[in-house]
């Protein structure tokens, strides 16, 4: 199942799978024109050189106007279940914990596979963070009951993590296994770019100015306010530097508001969400890659800026572990204090080889090709 192709980690996930697996897929997500992809019916899409079958379950006009846009897709999508299901009975496989719940109570396809985004609880790092106080607890009974249904269960995440998620609610699993699956990240696309000075004048850089960059939603789980206290702590005991924040999101325009209360305009630059040409470009033109999040699924963002070639320095979350190689190619910040986060990012700055570190850890370990065949070999795993 599938959202808009770029702009989240979702997106992500489905545009490595159909650059792996192209026409061996069949796409159910939102038609971005329902001229050329009409709603509630069968057509031929051809995304990134692969042509799959495509069935639009709603528009990106009428999904954008929904207060909470997983219950609108899920809706539509049993609207149109008959439809969909005559095409296929194999294996289906979807992010959205929704469509999970409604997966576990159908027959109609010989595997189901639920691959998690990130093991918190989505009712409380969501994009509605006040209603999921009220639901969270809901959330927890109705989506492991539905969990213990599924065939095959994968999971962005650390090993460390996933063997913590499984104690926790081992109770509510049983025997359940859930298998580790990175995030993939398109090595060709996301790379090292020959002409940084060209980059730099494009996006206003200044070539003698450090300059960090974060990449993600603009969500208080983000900490994107923790990364700017950590820049004016960089500024006040090193040197200049600068933050370009590429992204959108509920906390933007507080975060705004923060930087002019703290007078920091000409310090931090956000970008707002563009194209991923443009995320590759900005990543490239930077420094340091920074990440100030509390909590992190297998983070897409990580694993696309290692492939550029990019030191990095984040707090301790979610695969962390196993894409920063503490030391060589970044570090990982276990206390959040700005001071101390300050000061790996200088450290960071003077790791000599951790942008060919990073770019062989990213190639060797987090090839499209490489992950997309470790989840076609599960598939051959027994049912359970």
């Amino acid at each position: 199942m599938s959202k808009p192709m770029f702009g989240d980690g979702f997106s992500t996930v489905v545009a490595s799978a159909i650059r792996v697996m192209g026409d061996r897929l069949i796409l159910v997500g939102v038609s971005s024109d329902e001229n050329v992809h009409p709603v509630g019916r069968w057509s031929r899409t051809t995304l990134f050189g692969k042509t799959c079958d495509f069935f639009p379950v709603i528009s990106t006009a009428k999904i954008n106007k929904k207060y909470i846009k997983n219950l609108a897709f899920t809706l539509r999508l049993m609207w149109f279940w008959g439809e969909i299901t005559a095409k296929t009975s194999e294996n289906v496989i979807t992010q959205n914990y929704m469509i999970m719940w409604w997966l576990s109570r159908s027959r109609r396809f010989s595997r189901r596979i639920f691959y998690f985004p990130g093991l918190g609880n989505q009712m409380l790092i969501g994009r509605k963070p006040v209603l999921g106080k009220f639901l969270y607890g809901l959330y927890e009974i109705i989506n492991f009951s539905c969990l213990a249904k599924m065939d095959l269960v994968i999971a962005a995440a650390s090993e460390n993590e996933l063997d913590d998620f499984r104690k926790t609610w081992q109770a509510y699993l049983k025997d359940k296994p859930i298998y580790q699956l990175p995030t993939a990240v398109d090595i060709t696309f996301f790379a090292p770019q020959p002409d940084i000075a060209r980059l730099k004048h494009k996006y206003g850089i200044e070539k003698d100015t450090v300059h960090f960059v974060c990449v993600g939603r603009l969500a208080r789980v983000k900490g994107i306010d923790f990364l700017i206290d950590a820049l004016q702590e960089f500024n006040k005991k090193y040197t200049h530097a600068r933050l370009l924040v590429v992204g959108d999101g509920e906390e933007r325009e507080s975060l705004q508001q923060y930087v002019v209360a703290e007078r920091l305009g000409q310090d931090v630059i956000f970008f707002g969400n563009v194209p991923p040409g443009e995320v590759r470009d900005i990543v490239n033109s930077a420094d340091l890659c920074i990440v100030g999040s509390s909590f992190e699924g297998f983070s897409c963002a990580m694993v696309e800026q290692i492939a550029c070639g990019k030191p990095l320095v984040s707090t301790d979350v979610s695969g962390a572990s196993e894409i920063i190689d503490d030391g060589q190619n970044g570090f990982i910040v276990k206390n959040r204090e700005p001071q101390e986060f300050a000061t790996y990012m200088y450290k960071a700055l003077n790791l000599r080889e951790a942008g060919t570190k990073s770019r062989e850890l990213a190639v060797n370990k987090y090839s499209e090709e490489a992950i997309w065949e470790r989840f076609l070999s599960l598939l051959e795993s027994p049912v359970g």
